[in-house]
């Protein structure tokens, strides 16, 4: 049986007692945090494959602390495979934490939102053991305290009403899957149902000005992973199409603004996986029909950082130099209301 979502304050107030993370019991079910210092705008960075534990990392690392510097950020969300290439092997002591995350981004004094992906689920997606262990990270004393993946998956609100995400477990969704006729997956141990549910209920009952679901597989893309898995999407359309605004996706080593599709409603995706480095590859092969505003293809890492208002958001897209990949420079921005992207602010104010 699944856990109750955990209030992220009571978290917070059984730290303060003495208790700290290690005496808290890592929920394997669904979590909800708030957090509240966040005032009339919500900025952020967007990055995605990132736990390279390699020089691109700490590079790529060092000119995304330049753009925050510059532009601000409250936090920055983390679209998947944190600690490349199995993930975390032996707990919460493993030192691939420091090499993938504390170590790069040190001089960052905000909060990570990570969800797992494949790399994180023991390469194949399938090791789920491996990615429960980034679960546990999240309660462990004496770390920095900025990651936070409280459950496998969870949700987080940001200010009052401004911005809610959802962060999907999207290799429990990919659940029914086979290879040679035998089921595969961390179905397995978990719950695909479950999970579908509490989104379902979840992002129905809220009243964020912007709904984002943010996870590591993509929905469908004209880009060289090309269409999402049928299991997953299935589930994305019981509880998220045209119910968010946004998808976050990772797993494709690219940046990429892609227009809604006819299958997910008003629901616009956009792809940042380049954290640590970019790929060149062609696009998938067959024609999916989806209209891309914006792609980046190159080989240098790449991410986005991005301003959310009551009723405005700005997209900023930043890629690293070749010549110097600790600095970055702006490649493509747009700014877009809720009405302009077929959502009526009134009715998501209600």
């Amino acid at each position: 049986m699944s856990k109750l979502p955990i209030s992220f304050a009571l978290l917070l107030s059984l730290a303060a007692c003495g208790g700290g993370k290690d005496g808290l019991v890592p929920s394997t079910g669904p979590s909800s945090l708030t957090k509240d210092n966040i005032g009339e705008t919500v900025q952020f960075l967007l990055i995605g494959d990132q736990g390279t534990q390699q020089q691109d990392q700490l590079d790529a690392a060092q000119a995304m602390l330049k753009t925050c510097n510059e532009l601000s950020c409250d936090f920055v969300v983390a679209l998947g495979d944190n600690i490349y290439n199995v993930g975390p092997l032996i707990g919460t002591d493993d030192p691939q934490f420091e090499l993938a995350f504390e170590g790069p981004y040190a001089d960052f004094d905000i909060p990570f939102y990570m969800t797992l992906g494949n790399h994180d689920n023991g390469a194949s997606g399938h090791i789920v053991v491996n990615g429960d262990h980034e679960v546990e990270y999240t309660y462990k004393k004496g770390t920095s305290g900025k990651w936070n993946i409280p459950s496998r998956y969870y949700n987080v609100k940001f200010g009052d009403g401004l911005v809610e995400m959802w962060s999907l477990d999207t290799d429990t969704l990919t659940a029914g899957d086979s290879v040679s006729g035998l089921r595969l997956g961390p179905d397995l141990m978990y719950s695909r149902d479950e999970q579908v549910a509490w989104m379902k209920d979840s992002i129905e009952s809220s009243s964020a000005n912007w709904k984002i679901a943010f996870g590591h597989y993509q929905y469908a893309s004209e880009g060289y992973k090309g269409d999402g898995n049928k299991f997953q999407k299935e589930a994305q359309q019981e509880f998220m199409c045209d119910k968010v605004q946004f998808y976050f996706y990772g797993h494709q080593h690219q940046l990429r603004w892609e227009a809604p599709q006819e299958s997910c409603g008003r629901t616009a995706f956009i792809n940042s996986g380049a954290g640590a480095r970019g790929v060149h590859e062609p696009g998938f092969p067959e024609d999916l029909g989806i209209v891309e505003e914006f792609t980046y293809e190159d080989e240098t890492a790449a991410y986005w950082w991005m301003e959310f208002t009551a009723t405005e958001m700005t997209a900023i897209a930043y890629a690293t130099s070749a010549d110097d990949p600790s600095i970055a420079t702006e490649i493509w921005r747009t700014t877009r209301t809720l009405n302009e992207l077929g959502w009526d602010s009134a009715e998501q104010a209600d």
